[in-house]
């Protein structure tokens, strides 16, 4: 193994071991607009790094592609650790009792671990785009930059997402909903049910749901995967109802203020990719 190896090493163990000596990571003190400052003062940081000493050991194997590597692996199996670790709120992890309560697993965004194996990523990823930016074609910048976008605003913004739930009888007004670990939560708008529609097919099973709702005194129409808009990033979808009564509907909020940034990179990584195959193309028929 070389020395840059053995620092990303000593860097991944001793996130584990903050991770448990501090408890979870305080994702929520990095909502907007603190987790918006962090990422642009690090990019910043690591553009006049590079600007000023390019050729500087710390530059080289940042960039490398053997880091690149690494901080992949590392990344991969923190999230094959993560994802086979039953996820619940951290607050109330035991701690103690079992190796994945010691190390702090149950949450991803909360994980030590995950965080410092993300913002490893971020770095190589930035640092590499950094030095092959001028010299690298379309297609690279695209599938390389959509990458940091999309995964930075996925990451930096999982701050600020949140989805709730409520259960909303015919005309009743609702203004709180529970979260995925049941917590009561404000909702930040008032939902009241005003009618609900099944619209069958001609053999009689459901075809579409529709329920006509306000929102903040406002009327809306919102079917299944046809949500409404209740503000900036913010959807409200009819997941489910009562099926003996038809007058009680289950409605998700789900915020996502970032999204739009996410998708954007992702756009530039398709582009990229259409890229591949109409240049990769393209040279197939000049030889």
């Amino acid at each position: 193994m070389k020395k840059g190896d053995w620092i990303l090493l000593g860097l991944m163990l001793v996130s584990v071991l903050v991770g448990m000596a501090a408890g979870p990571f305080p994702a929520g003190a990095f909502a907007f607009p603190v987790g918006a400052a962090v990422l642009l003062g690090c990019m910043a940081g690591l553009w006049v790094l590079y600007k000023e000493k390019p050729d500087s050991a710390f530059c080289r194997f940042l960039s490398s592609g053997h880091t690149s590597i690494v901080v992949i692996a590392n990344l991969a199996v923190c999230c094959i650790v993560l994802g086979l670790n039953k996820q619940y709120d951290p607050q109330s992890v035991p701690g103690g009792h079992t190796l994945a309560d010691l190390l702090r697993i149950h949450s991803v965004k909360n994980s030590w671990w995950f965080v410092c194996a993300i913002c490893l990523f971020l770095a190589n990823l930035a640092m590499v785009i950094f030095r092959h930016l001028k010299r690298s074609s379309w297609r690279f910048v695209l599938n390389h930059l959509g990458l940091f976008i999309a995964l930075s605003a996925g990451f930096f913004g999982s701050a600020d997402e949140s989805v709730l739930r409520c259960i909303v009888g015919k005309g009743e007004t609702v203004t709180t909903g529970f979260d995925r670990y049941g917590r009561e939560r404000a909702l930040g708008h008032s939902l009241c049910l005003e009618e609900f529609s099944i619209y069958l097919r001609p053999d009689g099973s459901p075809r579409n749901f529709e329920a006509e709702v306000s929102v903040d005194g406002k009327p809306a129409e919102i079917m299944v995967n046809h949500p409404y808009a209740a503000g900036f990033g913010e959807d409200v979808y009819l997941v489910d109802y009562d099926k003996n009564s038809n007058d009680v509907c289950v409605f998700e909020i789900v915020r996502q203020p970032w999204k739009y940034l996410e998708c954007f990179g992702i756009v530039m990584m398709m582009a990229g990719a259409a890229l591949m195959f109409v240049q990769g193309a393209a040279k197939r028929r000049v030889r």
